[in-house]
């Protein structure tokens, strides 16, 4: 339910520059072996899902498979993965609260590598979200928080992922939209990044358009997060900052 709660409030997402370069599970949030359920009540929307083991295909280790390959016959909270949605919309503003929660499991040898290290069923990788956005005249603006809660990394365990965006239409056709983010360990500031981004997009139809979007992250001295969230092998140095260009044409289906 992540998936779904995150789009609105996120003006500038899903893009190479955005909040996916600072978490990486929020594009690739996803489980195996689940059971789901989302439905509309007006301006009420909810949605439910829980996975028995969230890996049964994708073992990874990646942002999208995680190294835990499905149910256990011995442990039944191995590789649990839940998570809820409420979400409220009207013509001018909407709100979302979600919440997501991953459970690890025990390595079965000393080979066997666990993402993230949640090296246990008792430990838990967990994400509250809460956004909103609100529609001024041609402008809409965009932001939220997203608390997560990482048994799995011992030396900073919370971290607070900050973003604050807002799209204005420059003419029917042209697009500006610009949004700053920031990524907030716990008693860990060293690892703190913060990324701007600016995207400038052209419909030449209804179906497609032409875009431009420019992105610059800065990291603190121990952060090492690249700019781009799509561009494997692209993280700077600890402590650098790094700048993208991203040129292309989007096209509808």
């Amino acid at each position: 339910m992540l998936f779904w709660s995150v789009q609105d409030s996120d003006v500038i997402g899903p893009a190479l520059y955005a909040i996916g370069s600072l978490d990486a599970y929020i594009p690739n949030s996803r489980a195996d072996n689940a059971l789901a359920y989302r439905g509309s009540f007006g301006a009420l929307s909810v949605g439910a899902q829980y996975s028995f083991g969230r890996d049964t295909v994708n073992a990874g280790p990646s942002p999208v498979g995680t190294n835990c390959p499905g149910e256990s016959a011995t442990d039944k909270s191995a590789c649990r993965q839940w998570s809820l949605m409420a979400k409220y919309d009207t013509p001018l503003w909407g709100a979302v609260l979600s919440y997501d929660s991953q459970r690890g499991r025990t390595p079965a040898s000393s080979t066997d590598l666990v993402f993230a290290n949640l090296t246990s069923s008792s430990k838990k990788d967990d994400r509250l979200l809460l956004g909103a956005y609100v529609q001024v005249s041609s402008v809409k603006i965009g932001g939220g928080l997203l608390r997560r809660d990482n048994d799995g990394d011992a030396a900073k365990p919370r971290s607070d992922l900050w973003y604050l965006g807002a799209s204005y239409p420059l003419s029917p056709q042209l697009t500006l939209t610009g949004q700053w983010s920031t990524l907030r360990y716990s008693h860990a500031s060293d690892n703190n990044s913060t990324l701007l981004a600016a995207r400038l997009l052209y419909s030449l139809s209804k179906r497609t358009a032409v875009y431009a979007q420019v992105g610059h992250i800065r990291n603190e001295r121990l952060a090492a997060v690249s700019v781009s969230g799509g561009a494997a092998g692209s993280n700077p140095a600890a402590g650098a900052s790094q700048n993208g260009v991203n040129l292309g044409v989007r096209h509808a289906f």
